[in-house]
């Protein structure tokens, strides 16, 4: 029994040692650039490659090398101007707003190809070299500082690694030359335009409380506010801040104050300026916020008055605000204290001489 498993072991090595004899000589050893797998041998894929001959699997390319076709035994070099961040690429990515330089020189399609680790043993460039803030780099591929530009006017910015110089928005100013980012004009200030480099200061009887803003506010009705610049007008003077300017105007309006005005005279709350009473109406006394109608038994012809006239006898005023009295219809009359009104003569008011009101109706 021992001696039957014995024999039967070296049967089956010698059965294996067959069969990868067999195996070998079906394929041989893979060539650079291929591995085997199975009975087969296979090319390494894009991004891979196989350096030399009986490996089993193929390397994925490192960082700052490429490879775009199957079956390599080497990675390309990422050039000057180009970058290669991950493992495995089929390609390499341009810089832009940036620059890179490679051990290997600037790659050109169909032109020289620079191969690791076989012709180099330092990979290309994994990333790029960002413009400085406030520069620009506006070619793709550059391969030095010197193609670097600027620095980005006033009214302009450009943040790390810009292809090109950026307006300020509207509502923003850039003051400066080399600026890496815009600034908010703050309250009391605005800008409508882009590419600027101050903003407009809000003008009396205007505010801006807000940052970045792109137009200033009229004050609401009954309020008003004062500013540095004076009273800015569309299509007149500009006043900007912070080049002309070290103060910026109001960022709220406040209640105007009110304004005392004379008997036969109001101004409503916030009014820059007192109103005359319009005829049917008074006010006794200064500093009236709003006219009175003459009540029924008086009238009042005129304007900007203190006193309403007292109906005569033989006339009456039936309602508020009258303009004048009526006559008594044919076969009716009315007493009034003040007696009879004559035109040209003698007028008898009402509340300062007397305080009782004349006819509103006759009899």
């Amino acid at each position: 029994m021992s001696a039957f498993f014995t024999l039967d072991k070296a049967l089956v090595k010698r059965i294996l040692w067959f069969t990868m004899l067999v195996s070998s000589a079906a394929f041989g050893t893979c060539n650079p650039g291929t591995y085997a797998s199975g009975t087969a041998c296979v090319n390494a894929p894009v991004g891979y490659y196989v350096p030399s001959a009986g490996a089993t699997g193929p390397t994925p390319c490192p960082p700052g090398t490429w490879q775009n076709n199957a079956g390599q035994s080497h990675c390309v070099v990422a050039g000057s101007g180009t970058y290669v961040s991950g493992y495995a690429a089929g390609s390499a990515s341009t810089c832009t707003g940036s620059y890179s330089t490679s051990v290997a020189g600037t790659y050109s399609p169909g032109g020289n190809i620079h191969t690791w680790p076989d012709q180099y043993t330092t990979v290309g460039p994994t990333s790029c070299t960002p413009a400085v803030a406030g520069y620009y780099i506006p070619t793709s591929g550059a391969t030095s500082v010197a193609a670097q530009m600027g620095p980005c006017n006033a009214g302009y910015y450009a943040p790390l690694g810009s292809a090109t110089c950026i307006a300020a928005p509207a509502g923003y100013y850039v003051p400066s030359a080399g600026a890496s980012g815009a600034i908010p004009c703050p309250p009391g200030t605005w800008q409508n335009n882009a590419g600027q480099n101050h903003c407009v200061i809000a003008g009396s009887n205007t505010y801006s409380p807000y940052y970045g803003s792109t137009g200033a506010s009229g004050c609401p009705a009954g309020t008003s506010s004062v500013s540095v610049a004076g009273q800015y007008s569309s299509g007149g003077n500009i006043h900007t801040w912070p080049d002309q300017y070290t103060t910026v105007g109001p960022t709220t309006c406040a209640v105007m104050t009110q304004v005392q005005c004379n008997p036969g005279y109001y101004a409503q709350p916030g009014a820059a300026a007192c109103s005359a009473v319009p005829a049917g109406f008074y006010t006794p006394s200064a500093g009236a916020t709003a006219p009175i109608p003459c009540p029924p038994g008086t009238w009042q012809k005129n304007g900007a008055q203190n006193h309403c006239v007292v109906a005569g006898s033989n006339t009456y005023v039936s309602s508020y605000a009258a303009g004048a009295a009526n006559g008594c219809p044919a076969g009716t009359s009315s007493v009034s204290v003040a007696g009879q009104y004559v035109s040209g003569g003698s007028i008898h008011t009402w509340p300062d001489q007397f305080t009782t009101v004349g006819p509103t109706t006759c009899n």
